[in-house]
């Protein structure tokens, strides 16, 4: 058998092993009455990264904040803006997100 071959037979082997993995994760979840939003669920190796309560951890754990995070953040300014909301009442929105933000890093 060539190098090829094994090397391709490997990959094969480790993606099945992947799915039944993922596979599993999925029956046990939904025995435990969770929905997952297929969308927002990705089940696979924690050293890909994973984002969980608007933080995004590896292996290693949490490295900061999820880029959706960071995103809506933006957003909600803008729609504050827009409405005619008061800087002060901005500033006020950015200071309590800030102090949230920080406080789980």
């Amino acid at each position: 058998m060539s190098n090829l071959n094994r090397a391709y037979n490997h990959v094969k082997k480790s993606r099945q092993k992947e799915s039944a993995n993922s596979d599993m994760m999925h029956q046990v979840m939904y025995r435990l009455k969770f929905k997952l939003a297929n969308d927002k669920t990705f089940i696979g190796k924690i050293s890909c990264g994973f984002g969980f309560l608007g933080y995004r951890f590896n292996q290693h754990g949490l490295i900061g904040l999820a880029n959706k995070t960071i995103d809506n953040f933006k957003e909600h300014i803008v729609k504050l803006y827009e409405q005619g909301t008061g800087h002060i009442r901005i500033s006020q929105y950015v200071r309590r997100w800030f102090a949230w933000a920080t406080a789980g890093l």
